[in-house]
């Protein structure tokens, strides 16, 4: 038996500076397939540094959308595929539900048939106001009732989407009026709202869509009839860190934000972002849209963002993205609202508010590329983080090292000093925790073709499950937050800030003070102070060795 045991009836909760927000996926944000640049009206012939317009979205090609078919079963079909019935975004890796028989003729006995329609409904929200608008087989959930009844793809997970995940199938080359998708993976879309599970929070009569006519993110009365896409796929908690810098790194997409936040036209906020120097770092830039919508919160209202991490302010914020217009006029670009996170198309020669991002691997012909670790992911002390690039055909030998204060200059620390460049190099995970890792690999003697893969999470001290699902926990919150009654849950040795609550009528046991392999453990864990209040206990500054 491990030297620290305790025995808890009650429940335990670990505070350590995270911030979990509203649902999110939790995965790098896919590009938005706009590839040409522009100026305040016309097309041009794409910047260089330095020069006017630079840092717009077709700069950086970052998270490349990517997409594969699947059969019935689940299994993986070329793309060339004529008949598929899902397809798996390999970016975020949420598998999506394929429409048929786009020939509008509603056929409600076939949940996949694209001219199908439903208004909004989930009978689990008590108030009538926000539960919408039931049907007869044709409401939202009789349409997701329908695909797990019968177990489409022999699953029974599926769901509405979330905002921030259904805009990632948007493509933001295709001029307005679509349908904005690649349509050789989703034929039979239409060019029109989708809806989203998400309830506008001001108007709960309202729920969210978005627009396939243009990418457009707005709300509509739960009466209407709209058309629905099934999703499956874990969401899971935005995990917003305050770096005490004046950034925050959202650890479940493997962004860096400014925090505060300044204003100016579409021209002036790129350059502002490009020449941002802010905490040492200086590879700003002005977001897309789609990563602008896994900053903002739709389920949120004055504001739609975290104020515990980020200061409020008034209006739009600029993203890098031009809307595409079939009219040839590129005069406009698209912005978020910070006050109700509805998108919108504003003049470029308009002012709004610009808050930079950093972070992601732009993708670069004849450069090394990362494949894993990939942007977003977490990783656990003493496991093995499979590394692997994209050779660029250079061979010779590269040198594979770690920062993890973000890629700072002078703070990466050496993995392997010279090592094959085979594209593939396991690593038993030894960095301190960090919520901002950023790994390189360097070709030997030509360091202008290195590349590196940010950001990702180590998690060191870490918590387990014995026996659990998954391989490690953040915390010793999530892995109560996973178990079930008489689980044994285990934490390595170090110190985790913050409080513990104890509020659930269970019985667990945490057992303390593991090496990194968890095979062995000692004494001497510590508890700084212990309030009980209302039944309730409240362990403070929990040192684990």
């Amino acid at each position: 038996m491990p030297g620290q045991f305790l025995r808890l009836m009650v429940s335990a909760v670990l505070l350590a500076g995270l911030g979990l927000g509203g649902e999110s996926f939790a995965a790098p944000v896919p590009d938005t397939g706009q590839t040409k640049c522009y100026d305040d009206t016309t097309e041009i012939t794409c910047p260089v540094p330095g020069e006017d317009y630079y840092g717009q979205d077709a700069h950086y090609l970052i998270n490349p959308m990517a997409y594969t078919k699947m059969d019935a079963d689940g299994n993986d079909l070329p793309d060339a595929a004529a008949s598929w019935v899902m397809v798996r975004d390999n970016v975020t890796g949420l598998i999506w539900e394929i429409k048929t028989n786009k020939n509008n003729v509603k056929d409600y006995t076939d949940p996949h048939d694209a001219d199908n329609t439903c208004t909004w409904y989930d009978s689990s929200l008590a108030d009538p106001l926000y539960a919408g608008v039931p049907g007869d087989g044709t409401d939202t959930e009789d349409f997701i009732k329908a695909l797990n009844d019968a177990l489409f793809g022999n699953l029974s997970d599926w769901r509405l989407p979330l905002v921030e995940e259904l805009v990632t199938l948007a493509d933001f080359s295709i001029p307005s009026w679509g349908p904005t998708i690649n349509r050789d993976f989703f034929p039979a879309t239409q060019g029109s709202w989708y809806y989203t599970s998400i309830t506008q929070k001001n108007w709960p009569g309202n729920a969210w869509t978005i627009n396939f006519l243009s990418g457009l993110a707005e709300w509509g009365t739960k009466a209407s009839a709209q058309f629905i896409r099934a999703v499956r796929g874990a969401s899971l908690p935005r995990r917003f860190v305050d770096n005490g810098d004046g950034t925050v790194t959202d650890a479940s997409v493997g962004l860096m934000w400014q925090q505060g936040s300044n204003s100016g036209n579409w021209k002036s906020a790129l350059k502002a972002c490009e020449d941002l120097t802010l905490n040492g770092f200086t590879d700003w830039r002005l977001p897309t849209i789609k990563e602008l919508h896994s900053l903002f919160d739709a389920s949120r209202f004055n504001p739609a963002i975290d104020e515990d991490y980020f200061f409020k302010q008034d209006g739009s914020f600029w993203s890098s993205t031009t809307v595409s217009k079939s009219s040839g006029d590129y005069d406009t670009a698209w912005a978020i609202s910070g006050y109700n996170a509805k998108t919108g198309s504003y003049l470029k020669t308009g002012d709004n508010s610009v808050r930079a991002v950093r972070g992601g691997q732009k993708k670069a012909a004849g450069k090394l590329f990362i494949t894993s670790p990939s942007q977003g992911s977490f990783w656990c002390g003493g496991g093995i983080m499979p590394i692997t690039w994209d050779t660029a055909g250079l061979g010779g030998n590269v040198k594979i090292s770690i920062s993890t204060q973000g890629g700072k200059a002078g703070t990466f620390s050496t993995i392997v000093e010279s090592t094959p460049n085979d594209g593939v190099y396991d690593w038993p995970v030894a960095a301190s925790g960090s919520y901002n890792c950023v790994l390189r690999v360097e070709p030997s003697g030509d360091a202008a073709k290195a590349t590196e893969q940010g950001l990702f999470t180590i998690i060191f001290p870490a918590t387990r499950i014995l026996n659990g699902p998954a391989e490690c926990y953040m915390t010793i919150q999530e892995a109560y937050d996973a178990a079930i009654n008489n689980d044994v849950i285990q934490a390595q040795a170090g110190f985790f800030a913050g409080n513990l609550f104890f509020d659930r009528n269970i019985t667990v046991y945490l057992e303390g003070g593991y090496d990194t392999g968890y095979s062995s453990s000692t004494m001497g864990s510590g508890v700084q102070a212990v309030t009980i209040s209302n039944g309730k206990a409240i362990f403070k500054n929990i040192y684990v060795k």
